[in-house]
């Protein structure tokens, strides 16, 4: 959403924005479970999931640091941009990286508070058959 609004405001081309792609897949459980089970070499003991905020470590083992929101949203902007700037800085150019994630980090706090901004996690523990 960031690059598109970059786009309608002249900061990237369109075409830029249309060759993008970062292809990212997130299996559920059932399907985890059915490639372990048709695979054949495991034992499924225990499959779950959970959600975790994506701010949940922010506070790295200092419990007495309190952060606001607009911390929080930089906090989650620069562990995105730590995963990601060397695509997008390849692709669309340097010059736009701060601006990018300075307005992404905008948009996680909205999501931040709405608690909408999640990580599904499975946990598995597997035997070898």
């Amino acid at each position: 959403m960031s690059l598109y609004d970059m786009l309608q405001e002249g900061l990237i081309e369109e075409s830029a924005l249309d060759s993008f792609n970062i292809p990212f897949y997130s299996p559920s459980p059932e399907e985890v479970r059915h490639l372990i089970e048709r695979e054949g070499s495991f034992t499924i003991k225990r499959l779950e999931e959970f959600e975790l905020s994506w701010d949940a470590n922010i506070e790295d083992g200092n419990n007495d640091l309190v952060f606001d929101k607009w911390e929080r949203g930089k906090y989650v902007a620069n562990y995105i941009r730590a995963v990601t700037e060397s695509m997008l800085a390849s692709h669309f150019g340097n010059e736009i990286m701060d601006y990018l994630f300075n307005r992404l980090s905008f948009k996680y706090v909205d999501y931040l508070e709405k608690g909408i901004a999640l990580f599904n996690n499975l946990v598995i523990s597997m035997v070898r058959k």
